[in-house]
Parts: C-alpha cells; structure tokens; sequence
C-alpha cells in the first residue's frame, strides 16, 4: 500500500509506524489508512498528546509511551547500523522517547521486535545483542 505525503510524494508502508493518541479522543497515524496520506512527525500536537504508539505492521505489536505534555518533549528518529563481514549489511532501527530536564529516555526498536531501553542519545548497540 502507499501513501502520498504532502508535497505528492509516495511513501511506502514501513514496518514500525507511529500513532499520537490526543486527550481529544483523536489520534494522528504516520500511515492514515482511510485516507492513504502520510503524516511527518513534526506534525504531532504535543500539547495535546498522552499516547504514543510503535505498531509493527508485520504482527501487530504494540510499544506505547505514555506521555506528559508538560514535562516531556517527543523524541523520534531512525539510527542506521552497518555491519560489515563477507558482505555489508544495513540495519534500520526505529527509536522513540522523551526528554526531560533531567534527561532523556530512547527506546530502540531491533529488527527481530526486542526492545531496548537508553538514556544516551548517542548510544551504541552491541551486534551481539543483534
């Protein structure tokens, strides 16, 4: 299935998608299937916000973060891992949390669905854990 973002582009369904859940009984899917529009994360109404869900497309699992506009600022962003051997591979991994003023929490989404949780935004993932 694809999606058109707001320039007209097309976007294909990714395997780890998010939805914001609003304290308006509303939500925000990164993939809105009744409409087949692709939403940025910048989109997001954190004012608003007190769910955020990780679906992964292929099972149907769900990571969610409960959420305090008044205290929390949204993380979201990918982090590629290369691993090098007979041949290059690239690995995506999908990572979500939130700041604080005492610091942050990433929750790093591995291939295979295992969660793992960081306070360092500029963590490293051991390829044994992999």
């Amino acid at each position: 299935m694809q999606f058109t973002n707001s320039e007209g582009k097309y976007i294909d369904l990714e395997r780890f998608v998010w939805i914001a859940f609003y304290n308006d009984n509303t939500s925000l899917s990164q993939f809105d299937t009744d409409t087949q529009a692709y939403h940025y994360f910048r989109e997001i109404e954190q004012s608003k916000l007190i769910v955020f869900r990780i679906l992964d497309t292929s099972n149907n699992q769900t990571y969610d973060l409960q959420f305090d506009p008044s205290t929390m600022k949204l993380i979201h962003f990918y982090r590629t891992l290369v691993v090098k051997g007979a041949s290059t591979t690239q690995i995506r991994l999908t990572c979500f949390g939130y700041e604080t003023k005492q610091g942050a929490v990433i929750n790093v989404l591995l291939p295979d669905g295992r969660l793992i949780t960081t306070n360092n935004k500029d963590f490293h993932i051991n390829l044994q854990v992999i």
